[in-house]
């Protein structure tokens, strides 16, 4: 009997086959880091041999998980570029400045132990799959042609490019620094339709020739060009949840994966304390992971709390600095809080945040009003969102002073609309078929198995922006409009010019 059983065991083990699978995430935010680790967790815990090429330090230590570490360059560059000084750019501005924080990113990565310790991995070693995010990191995309060119995932933690697969003619979906809605005057979208435009003609003109040249003079002369790589993207997975963001036509390889790092876990013990033991609520206060507390004004922080120690509410704010001091007894400093776990805390009441759109997710995940303050980049469309849903306010953080911030801080919790709009949005934003988690995986292995996902490409790939955008087409049919009224507008001069030469010689012989 016992031999039969273990018989029936063995020949009804499920034997995975694990793949080697390399991530490249280049892009230096700690949150994104950890939306990252969700999946490559996963794949690990499901028999899959990870390797992670990126900035932050291990914390796991999962058997199957090998984090190489490129080093120091948070520190290189927070001493070589100022987030904080893009809150004030134009939107060109903010283009070149991307393409400006790409390229230090490639140099400061070329001079790593880590990026070298991958590039000297033995010649015939391969991977199954590469996993790369989209918002950096193509001066490595001879790492692809290294390990064989295995098939590539696009992810992308941030909000939909429209450089992304030539996605480019959406007028309807706002530039990511513009805080007005889908609902656009014809203005508006002519300077949407503009930047879009324009980031996408300086990424091909300038960016993608730059980072080809940055590849070459580290990894000598290359076989291949990086838009042929990026032509060869098998399919792209994205922080997308129509719930939050605009509405977008996505074609069948842009994956939504919105929420994909909401993984509810137990408070640790003294922030459960004061959770469950306030009166009045709790107020979490946090500007993200890449705004340093260090570089906030001392008035703007005494301001802030002053306004604290009028509230009744206890507040627990993540301040990772220690210049901090005069705090109010209902004021609980934290350098690191579990932020998701704290929103999901049925006496949470408000979150008061920078608009990341990791943190925007978790807004509308578990339904908490907003008060928005942005700093760069998507922040602003993203808090332009919440206004626009009625679930929060905007504050600029050059306008909080200790009245103005009270006032705005007793409108949304005293005004209940805003809570029961982001209840309504939590409703829907939860109910779906699959979780994030399990459509990422389930699309990661569908590639693993079939090599490609080529039958889901639109053709816009392969064409330009004049035939995406049917420019051609609208020139073709606009000729004879062009035509006619050139030809009228000729034959109009030249009768003019007739009819008065005519007058004019009548007038003469009357004289």
């Amino acid at each position: 009997m016992i031999l039969f059983f273990t018989i029936f065991v063995i020949l009804h083990i499920h034997f995975a086959h694990g793949a080697n699978i390399l991530a490249i995430t280049t892009l230096l935010s700690p949150s994104h880091h950890l939306f990252h680790d969700v999946y490559l967790l996963e794949l690990a815990e499901r028999g899959h041999n990870i390797t992670l090429l990126g900035h932050d330090e291990d914390k796991h230590g999962h058997p199957n998980y090998t984090h190489i570490v490129m080093e120091g360059v948070y520190n290189q560059m927070r001493k070589s570029f100022d987030l904080m000084k893009m809150k004030d750019m134009s939107d060109w501005e903010t283009i070149k400045s991307l393409w400006s924080y790409t390229e230090l990113t490639c140099m400061m990565d070329f001079e790593t132990q880590g990026l070298q310790k991958i590039i000297e991995y033995p010649s015939g070693f391969k991977f199954d799959l590469i996993i790369w995010d989209i918002n950096n990191g193509q001066c490595l995309f001879p790492l692809i042609d290294k390990f064989g060119r295995p098939p590539v995932i696009y992810i992308n933690p941030f909000l939909n490019q429209p450089n992304t697969f030539k996605n480019v003619w959406q007028s309807y979906i706002p530039f990511m620094t513009h805080t007005h809605t889908d609902h656009m005057t014809f203005w508006q979208k002519i300077k949407t339709t503009f930047f879009n435009i324009l980031l996408e003609i300086t990424r091909e003109i300038y960016l993608i020739p730059r980072q080809q040249e940055l590849a070459e003079s580290h990894f000598g002369k290359l076989n291949f060009t990086i838009k042929e790589i990026e032509r060869n993207v098998s399919l792209m997975l994205t922080n997308h949840n129509p719930v939050f963001n605009y509405v977008e036509a996505l074609p069948p390889n842009i994956i939504p994966i919105g929420g994909l790092h909401i993984q509810p876990k137990p408070l640790p013990e003294d922030l459960k304390a004061i959770l469950d033991e306030s009166k009045h609520g709790v107020i979490l206060f946090s500007l993200g992971s890449n705004v340093r507390c260090q570089d906030l004004d001392d008035d703007k922080i005494q301001a802030i709390l002053k306004t604290f120690s009028k509230l009744k509410q206890d507040i627990i704010w993540k301040f990772g600095h220690d210049k901090i001091s005069h705090i109010s007894k209902n004021v609980h400093i934290r350098k690191w809080v579990p932020q998701n776990d704290i929103l999901a805390h049925k006496n949470t009441v408000l979150f008061i945040t920078h608009g990341g759109l990791l943190s925007s997710h978790e807004i509308v995940y578990n339904g908490v009003p907003v008060i928005g303050i942005p700093f760069f980049l998507d922040q602003l469309q993203n808090i332009g969102n919440f206004v626009a849903k009625g679930i929060g306010l905007k504050l600029e953080f050059e306008d909080i002073t200790e009245d103005n911030f009270y006032n705005v801080i007793q409108e949304v919790l005293n005004n209940k609309s805003y809570s029961e709009k982001v209840k309504n949005l939590s409703v829907l934003y939860k109910h779906r078929i699959n979780t994030p988690l399990e459509t990422v995986v389930y699309w990661m292995e569908y590639i693993l198995k079939f090599k490609t996902a080529k039958h889901f490409n639109l053709s816009t790939r392969d064409m330009n922006l004049i035939d995406v955008g049917n420019l051609d087409i609208i020139l073709f049919f606009s000729l004879p409009f062009l035509l006619f009224f050139i030809i009228f507008n000729c034959a109009f001069y030249y009768i003019f010019k007739f009819l008065y030469k005519s007058s004019n010689l009548k007038k003469t012989k009357v004289s």
